[in-house]
């Protein structure tokens, strides 16, 4: 095995809505998760708000890919959200 027949990592995350109709739906069932993880939360489940919804949350927020934003998100938000996850 040469490392050649592994699948592309790039596309093994994705959701259902993401496969089927592209990017912008994908970001539609991204933010439908979000909601569930939030309801799921405020409802006292075990599992509701976890690191990957915080993930989730910066992905989906308007303007996340401008550098700054981004930055300031990496940097300040993210870390802080995180910790008040664990």
């Amino acid at each position: 095995d040469d490392g050649q027949t592994r699948g592309s990592s790039r596309y093994q995350n994705r959701n259902v809505f993401g496969s089927l109709a592209g990017p912008s739906m994908g970001m539609v069932g991204d933010g439908l998760g979000l909601v569930g993880d939030l309801s799921r939360e405020f409802q006292g489940a075990d599992e509701g708000v976890t690191g990957a919804t915080v993930n989730t949350a910066v992905r989906v927020m308007p303007f996340h890919n401008v550098p700054v934003i981004r930055e300031m998100l990496n940097w300040y938000a993210k870390p802080a959200l995180q910790a008040a996850v664990e």
